[in-house]
């Protein structure tokens, strides 16, 4: 992969942010630019993503009140109540595993993928 240069101003902005959702965040964000930046990031390439991700809805919590949910429990409640909004890439970013992880986990628990 080639080498991208990052704007000091892009990083400035990149240090300034608060990142409520932690280290996936940021480097959900940084994985974005990577992707969407030519061989330099700017200052607007991560302005534009951080306000995307200010802006995006964030889902409640899956737990229900009167149980703690396992880590599988989760992953797979996860996948079913927001399989509809996100496709299979944006699925295993925000649950911060591989594309072929999330097929291994509906082919193992017996979820296709919803049609259209």
């Amino acid at each position: 992969m080639p080498e991208k240069i990052i704007d000091p101003q892009a990083l400035s902005e990149l240090l300034s942010y608060d990142y409520p959702g932690n280290v996936r965040e940021l480097r959900n964000i940084l994985q974005q630019a990577f992707v969407m930046a030519g061989q330099r990031i700017e200052k607007k390439h991560i302005e534009n993503l951080i306000r995307r991700e200010k802006d995006e809805p964030k889902a409640e919590p899956v737990t229900a009140v009167d149980r703690e949910l396992s880590i599988e429990e989760y992953t797979k409640e996860f996948i079913l109540s927001h399989q509809d909004r996100y496709n299979e890439t944006e699925l295993a970013q925000r649950l911060g595993i591989s594309r072929r992880s999330l097929w291994l986990k509906r082919r193992t628990w017996n979820l296709p993928r919803p049609k259209g």
